[in-house]
């Protein structure tokens, strides 16, 4: 979802189709919603890992704060990226 979000945005800023104040609207609309899934992503990550996963698996830290998450979330995609 995160990365379909930041494709649109990089199509809108490519595209010729639409007049720029529209542009200008749709790009400040996809930035907003970017930033809300963000950290919708990155304080729902932090509550499930502190408080599922080390429930379940002995030996993991409780995250403190949302960056921890972040560079999480970075790095998984690095690793895993599509």
């Amino acid at each position: 979802m995160f990365n379909k979000v930041c494709d649109n945005i990089g199509e809108m800023c490519m595209s010729n189709d639409t007049n720029g104040e529209e542009m200008n609207r749709k790009l400040i609309a996809s930035i907003i919603a970017l930033v809300i899934i963000l950290l919708i992503v990155l304080f729902l990550g932090k509550f499930l890992w502190n408080e599922v996963l080390c429930n379940l698996v002995s030996g993991t830290k409780k995250a403190s704060s949302i960056w921890q998450i972040l560079g999480l979330y970075i790095l998984l995609s690095i690793l895993i990226g599509r």
